[in-house]
């Protein structure tokens, strides 16, 4: 056992400490492997929550904020050709692979709870910092892709417990948009 410890410092000091490009360059992949993975896992434990709660009302809030984050994402990349900070990409603003996370912890949040929603916010930031970290993206391309997933899962998912319903609606004939809010005693 000490062996594998005394192996283990060694290893990370060599890739903290050194100043060896390959190694920094090794670590930098590593990261932006691991955060590529961390990406597709966090909607999926969003969605796996919903299962194991018997939540049949709430997979369809899950699939319309999930989609309305990565359609809006996409849609942004377009109209904003921003380029990214290493290679020639214009499809920097904002972070499909932040959106991604992000959609399915705010999705719990909001569905749920803030406090259950405690660890896929983690995973969505490691995925945010592995982008940031490995220059695929800038700063606020992340923060862009947190608040699109904050707003979209703030209007489009329904609280489990809430008593509150709203409704937006448009009158064509009339040209009338209307908000409705009920609220259940």
């Amino acid at each position: 056992m000490k062996n594998r410890s005394k192996f283990l410092v060694s290893l990370l000091s060599y890739f903290f400490i050194s100043n060896n490009c390959q190694a920094q360059k090794f670590l930098e992949r590593q990261i932006v492997r691991l955060g590529d993975v961390i990406m597709v896992a966090t909607p999926t434990l969003a969605l796996g929550k919903t299962i194991y709660e018997n939540d049949n009302a709430g997979i369809p809030y899950y699939l319309l904020n999930f989609v309305v984050v990565n359609f809006g994402t996409a849609a942004l990349q377009v109209l904003i050709p921003e380029k990214r900070p290493v290679g020639e990409s214009t499809k920097s603003f904002p972070s499909g692979h932040a959106s991604a996370a992000f959609s399915g912890a705010t999705y719990v949040h909001f569905r749920y709870s803030l406090y259950e929603a405690r660890w896929l916010y983690s995973m969505a930031t490691f995925v945010a910092f592995s982008r940031f970290y490995g220059d695929r993206h800038h700063i606020h391309d992340l923060l862009a892709s947190a608040g699109l997933s904050l707003l979209s899962s703030y209007f489009l998912v329904k609280n489990k417990n809430s008593n509150k319903t709203y409704s937006v609606s448009y009158n064509l004939e009339n040209k009338e948009l209307s908000f409705n809010f009920l609220y259940r005693f």
